[in-house]
């Protein structure tokens, strides 16, 4: 029998209303993880080689690539500086 690939997984289990809902109220939180990730990649950068331009651990790069919380401000900033990028906040109106 052939194993589900991760796509197909996310799929199943996003008809399940429960954990659609804790899916969707964490959009934010993967949005970030996803530009962090995406950014890091462009840069050529392992999370370790990142983590020693922070003056972190890989592990704290790993958290902050994980989707599962916010990052602090302050750690976004040390990551962007990492891998020679800015932060730009913009604030717009509500549709």
């Amino acid at each position: 029998m052939e194993g589900k690939t991760l796509k197909e997984l996310k799929k199943d289990w996003l008809k399940d209303p429960e954990i659609r809902a804790i899916y969707d109220s964490m959009a934010f939180e993967f949005y970030i993880a996803s530009v962090l990730i995406r950014t890091r990649l462009k840069a050529k950068l392992t999370q370790t080689e990142l983590a020693e331009r922070m003056h972190s651990t890989q592990a704290h790069v790993a958290r902050l690539e994980s989707g599962k919380f916010l990052p602090s401000l302050t750690s976004l900033v040390k990551y962007c500086e990492a891998v020679g990028q800015k932060i730009v906040i913009e604030l717009t109106p509500r549709k």
